[in-house]
C-alpha cells in the first residue's frame, strides 16, 4: 500500500511531467506488486472451494474501481477548471491507506507463510488457520502435515528434517483425511495444464473466464 499512497501523492503534487511520470511508475510498482501478492495470498487463506470465487471477486473489485474512477472524472473534467485532475490522484491515497491499515489491525498472517517461518510458528500457523478456515485441533496438524508433504512433492531433490521417505505418504494421507482430497469427494482433480483446456468440461468456464479478463484489459 505504500507505493499506491506515495504514487498518488507525488501525481496530485507534480508540477511537470516528469514529476507526473514518477508519480506514476511509483503507483505501477504498488499495482503489480499487489497484483502478485494479493492472489497468492487469497489462495493460502481461503478453502480450496472459494480460492476461484474470491479471486474473482477480486478481479471484479479492480474492475468496478476503474469504472468507478471514470465516473467521478467526468464532471470534473466539464467543470473543474485547471487542474481539476488533481482531486482524482489526492483521493486515490485514502483506499489506500485505509487498505494498509485495515490490513495490518485486521488481516491474518498467511498460516502457509507462517509454516515458512520455521518450527516456532507452527502453532502461529494453527491459529491463523482456525480464525481463516476454522480447522482447529489434530485437524490443523494434518492440514500443516499436508502443506509440508506437498511442498515435498514440490521440491522433489530439496529434503528437509521434517519430511523424509519414511514418512511423506504417511503425512500425506493424514492431510487427505484431514481436508480432503477430490478424489474422495468422487470428483476427478486436475493432473496437469493440459487436461484443463482438453476436457469439454473445462472450455465453457475457462473461455468466460478469459473473455472477462480480456475484456477488462481492452476497456
Amino acid at each position: 500500500s505504500a507505493p499506491l499512497v506515495a504514487g498518488a501523492l507525488v501525481s496530485a503534487w507534480a508540477p511537470s511531467a516528469w514529476a507526473m511520470i514518477a508519480g506514476r511508475f511509483i503507483t505501477g510498482l504498488g499495482v503489480g506488486a499487489s497484483s502478485q501478492i494479493v492472489p497468492l495470498y487469497l489462495s493460502e487463506i481461503s478453502p480450496p472451494a472459494l480460492r476461484g470465487t474470491l479471486n474473482g471477486f477480486r478481479r471484479l473489485a479492480y474492475v468496478f474501481g476503474c469504472l468507478a474512477a471514470f465516473c467521478l472524472a467526468a464532471p470534473l473534467k466539464d467543470d473543474g477548471g485547471e487542474g481539476w485532475w488533481r482531486p482524482l490522484f489526492s483521493d486515490a491515497a485514502v483506499p489506500a491507506a485505509a487498505l494498509a491499515i485495515g490490513a495490518y489491525f485486521i488481516a491474518q498472517e498467511s498460516p502457509v507463510w507462517l509454516l515458512t517461518q520455521g518450527e516456532d510458528s507452527a502453532r502461529e500457523s494453527r491459529r491463523s488457520l482456525a480464525a481463516l478456515q476454522n480447522i482447529r485441533g489434530r485437524a490443523a496438524v494434518a492440514w500443516q502435515n499436508g502443506v509440508k508433504a506437498a511442498a515435498a512433492r514440490a521440491r522433489p531433490d530439496e529434503g528437509t528434517d521434517e519430511i523424509n521417505d519414511d514418512n511423506s505418504d504417511a503425512i500425506a494421507q493424514s492431510a487427505d483425511a484431514a481436508v480432503g482430497n477430490a478424489d474422495a469427494k468422487g470428483k476427478e482433480s486436475l493432473s496437469g495444464w493440459a487436461q484443463l483446456f482438453s476436457e469439454e468440461k473445462n472450455r465453457l468456464p475457462l473461455t468466460i473466464g478469459l473473455g472477462f479478463c480480456s475484456l477488462a484489459a481492452f476497456s
